[in-house]
């Protein structure tokens, strides 16, 4: 009966309590009805962000090639330049050790605790599983994908032809696969907020998973009141040991903490001075 399903998806979407089965045989109209729905909620609150800035600390666990486990924890700073630029940054007693970025072409990683280098790709090479072969233990997630895996870009159109299971409903999630992007979103059908970003491999397996929570309004530029963002993010491989978790606080949008240098590699080469660099392109051979 198909009024009886739209009501319980109505019921999911607007938090009253229901007892609707697992996924309750929408159609495909219904389906594109609530995607519509999730799509508008989630584009009222991200549209508007353009950058993004917060103080950070990082905890990074993970397992090094010879099979040391490695645990490093740190403080400082997440900075976005959308849709695909970041920096993330760890320090101790102020001095950064590790500043991963990307300029939306080229991804890198400095490491100036251990070896002093820094290890740079082209975002566009990976292996079938959507992940730099060479790409360091620590370097969980590339820096450009940050955006999308904080759950902080719009939604893409659905197009006529999207099938029937890209929007999924269970309990109190809804579950989407975004179209053309190789990612699955799902959001707490009350507030209509991304819990978790999985991204995709192009056979449909999980290469990385990101957990938000501790939802909170990030300071909006010009503007009286700014949208919910995630404070906590918990990254996790799919495929290998170790994660890593963010704690944000402080977050806005102010243009003059997004500076254009922060995702300048050759800048950030000639301020951090690493004495060894590598091309993970080239995995056998060291530039410089």
């Amino acid at each position: 009966n198909r009024p009886l399903v739209i009501t319980a998806v109505m019921l999911l979407v607007t938090g009253c309590k229901t007892t609707t089965a697992p996924d309750p045989g929408l159609s495909n109209e219904d389906r594109r009805a609530l995607y519509g729905r999730v799509r508008a909620r989630q584009d009222l609150r991200v549209s508007g962000i353009s950058r993004f800035w917060a103080r950070s600390v990082v905890e990074a666990k993970w397992t090094e090639a010879d099979g040391r486990k490695r645990f490093e924890q740190g403080d400082g700073h997440l900075i976005l330049s959308f849709p695909d630029r970041a920096a993330l940054t760890v320090g101790k007693l102020g001095d950064v050790k590790f500043w991963a970025g990307s300029d939306g072409k080229q991804y890198w990683l400095f490491d100036l605790l251990n070896a002093n280098v820094l290890q740079y790709g082209q975002i566009s090479v990976s292996d079938h599983k959507g992940v730099h072969a060479g790409q360091p233990s620590l370097l969980l997630v590339k820096p450009n994908d940050f955006p999308q895996l904080l759950g902080l870009l719009p939604l893409p159109p659905l197009p006529a032809d999207a099938g029937d299971n890209h929007t999924r409903v269970d309990s109190n999630i809804i579950t989407i696969d975004l179209p053309g992007r190789r990612t699955r979103m799902t959001f707490d059908a009350k507030t209509l907020r991304p819990i978790n970003v999985t991204l995709l491999n192009k056979n449909g397996k999980p290469i990385i998973t990101s957990d938000l929570s501790n939802y909170d309004r990030m300071e909006k530029e010009n503007a009286a009141i700014g949208p919910y963002v995630p404070r906590t993010i918990q990254l996790k491989m799919a495929d290998r040991e170790g994660s890593l978790t963010v704690y944000l606080n402080d977050a806005t949008d102010l243009e003059r903490r997004v500076k254009d240098r922060l995702f300048d590699l050759e800048f950030l080469t000639k301020t951090l001075k690493p004495k060894q660099i590598v091309n993970l392109d080239e995995p056998a051979r060291q530039n410089r």
